[in-house]
């Protein structure tokens, strides 16, 4: 966590073509979120759903989309920001613990009704 507050933009290249990268699970990219930062990902399996692309960081599955993406990242910090606060404000609202808990909480409390305990 604290190398990668230092980074500027985050990064998560996959190939479609490849089976194990599409069950890949990416806590990667829901860290650089936490993190309030943007990023650039391919868009593989569960990876594409995390983010939306231009919001909180581009989808890229083209070297030349990976490219545009990267310098748009590199060369605006006002844009890095924007999405990097939008990564964030998701990472909390989204992906937390606290956000999380009360659903798991519900699930463990129907379990509990259903097998009578």
């Amino acid at each position: 966590g604290e190398m990668v507050a230092d980074f500027d933009i985050g990064i998560m290249p996959l190939f479609a073509d490849q089976e194990w990268d599409k069950f890949k699970c990416p806590t990667k990219i829901t860290q650089y979120m936490a993190c309030g930062l943007p990023s650039v990902a391919s868009p593989v399996g569960f990876t594409a759903e995390v983010t939306s692309h231009g919001v909180e960081g581009f989808h890229a599955a083209t070297t030349a989309e990976w490219v545009v993406s990267l310098t748009n990242l590199i060369d605006s910090a006002d844009l890095r920001q924007k999405m990097g606060r939008a990564a964030r404000e998701k990472a909390v609202n989204v992906f937390s613990v606290e956000a999380n808990s009360p659903k798991m909480l519900d699930v463990i409390r129907r379990a509990a009704e259903i097998s009578g305990g």
